[in-house]
This record gives C-alpha cells, structure tokens and sequence, in this order.
C-alpha cells in the first residue's frame, strides 16, 4: 500500500498545474553596466646587472607574485636536442648547491605560497607566490635557484622516465599528432619545427648535456627581466632587493619567417569521422 500511496503522489506532482509553469521559459533578468577595467600602473627599470625589473600593485590579497624570465626555452635546442630544455628546467627544480629539492619547499610553504619553473618555446621562467611581508627572501630563492642549480646525477635517470611517459602518451592523442605535423610543415626545420623527440634521444641526455645548455643559454643578462605583482609593492621598489637576480649575455631568439602561400594538408582518417582543423596566418612584419 505504501509503494502504491508514493507512486500517485509522484504522478500528481508531475501533473500538477505548479510543475507546468516551471517547465515554461522565463525572460532571464536585464544585465547590469558593464564595468570598465583598468590596467593597473607599471614601474619599470633597469639595473646595473641587465636585469629588466616591472613592478605593478594590483589585487586585494596582500600576497606577491614574482617571474624570473629568461627568453631562452626550446627555440636554442639543436635537433638532436629536443626537449632537453624541459629537462634542464626539471633538474633545476631539485635543488640548489646550498639548498636541495625540500629544503626550498619547506622555506617557501614556510611564507605562504610555493615555486614553480616552466619552460616554452620561447621563455625560460621561475616564478613563486608567497605572503607579501616575504618577497625579498623570495627574491633571494629564485635568484638562486636560477643562478646555482645544483643538477644532481641521482634524479636524471627518473626525470628522464618521465619524460618519456609524458612522450608516450602525448604521441598517442590525436591533438598532438596534429600540433607535431602542422608544426613541421610550417615551420620546417626550425627549432618550433620540432615537436617531440624519439625515445633514444631522451636516453641520450646527460648531466653533462644539461649543464652545457644552462650554461649557453640560461645564464644571461639583457634578455633576463623579473616582474612582480603584489597588493603592496613598496618593499620591492628599492634597487638591492633585486640585485640579487644577476645574469649574463646570452643568443637571442631567431624567429622563423612563416610561408607566404596558402596550403592545405588532409592526414588519412584515424579514428572516426573527427578532424582538428589548425590554422595559420603569416604575420606582417
């Protein structure tokens, strides 16, 4: 009886005269005026040392974020190089010559944030976030994980096994074969050219190979530039608090020229009826 006593009450709600007018579409409400946004105001100078430094106070936590940029990534790799950028940023990451891998985490979680290296194709960065009240004691750990990494022997072996899982999987999504193709046939030859690297070659790095790139391509100066963002910025507008960042000349960047004319390349179906359309315009110089 129970079973039955729920199954009309579930039928009388469904057809209830208070469930039609729900199912009806309503005029959502007007929008409000659109707020104008403002870029906040920027502060750039440029030390004695070639460091490039942009300070800009923004935001309303009082929190700090700090890039060390360097524009050198997969650009300056040679072709049987691919990829030893990414792993040259990863064993920077375990450490210096005065501080390993947990000795940095536990300093930085220690003033409310962490830090992170990244590679591109084009930049090089370290970055971190912490509790404003720290940002020149930031300055002083990225400057020397930038400037003194310590590349231990011990961790390149399993750096370098995952390199080759992210390969693997990579080369296995339809996405990146379309990237690695497209990139080839624009790019030809030119470092943005090559997209992934062949399992040899990830086994053929060593400690060596990476500290010959960081030394060619990573320590430089005038193309080495550092911006800071921060809810208070004052404690960062004093010249010593960032003389800590040095650096040294280092090759520009050699941007290729894209082709003039028009190609279309159609790769035979893999899976499906699903393509991935890429396009490609030649930029004006």
């Amino acid at each position: 009886m129970r079973k039955h006593s729920i199954y009309i009450i579930a039928c009388l709600l469904a057809s209830s005269p208070f469930n039609s007018a729900l199912a009806q579409k309503q005029t959502p409400p007007a929008g409000g005026q659109p707020r104008d946004f403002v870029l906040p105001a920027k502060k750039t100078d440029q030390q004695k040392n070639g460091l490039r430094s942009t300070l800009v106070q923004y935001g309303a936590i009082p929190k700090v974020t700090i890039n060390v940029i360097v524009k050198t990534g997969n650009v300056h790799e040679a072709a049987n190089e691919v990829w030893l950028a990414d792993l040259t940023g990863n064993l920077m990451q375990e450490g210096t010559k005065t501080m390993d891998f947990k000795t940095i985490s536990r300093k930085v979680a220690a003033m409310g944030g962490d830090i992170n290296i990244g590679v591109g194709p084009d930049q090089t960065f370290v970055s971190g976030s912490v509790l404003s009240e720290f940002a020149p004691d930031l300055i002083k750990i990225l400057s020397d994980v930038m400037m003194n990494p310590a590349f231990p022997a011990s961790e390149i072996d399993r750096l370098k096994n995952d390199l080759k899982r992210q390969l693997s999987v990579q080369k296995s999504q339809p996405q990146s074969q379309a990237l690695e193709k497209f990139n080839s046939i624009v790019y030809k030859d030119h470092p943005y050219g090559r997209v992934f690297p062949t399992q040899e070659m990830i086994d053929s790095y060593t400690v060596d190979m990476v500290k010959g790139f960081y030394d060619k391509n990573l320590e430089r100066g005038e193309q080495s530039s550092m911006w800071s963002v921060s809810l208070i910025s004052r404690r960062l507008k004093k010249p010593s608090r960032i003389r800590s960042v040095p650096g040294r000349k280092g090759p520009k960047s050699v941007i290729p020229r894209q082709p003039q004319q028009s190609r279309v390349k159609l790769p035979p179906l893999i899976v499906r009826e699903r393509r991935r359309l890429r396009l490609c315009s030649a930029c004006p110089r």
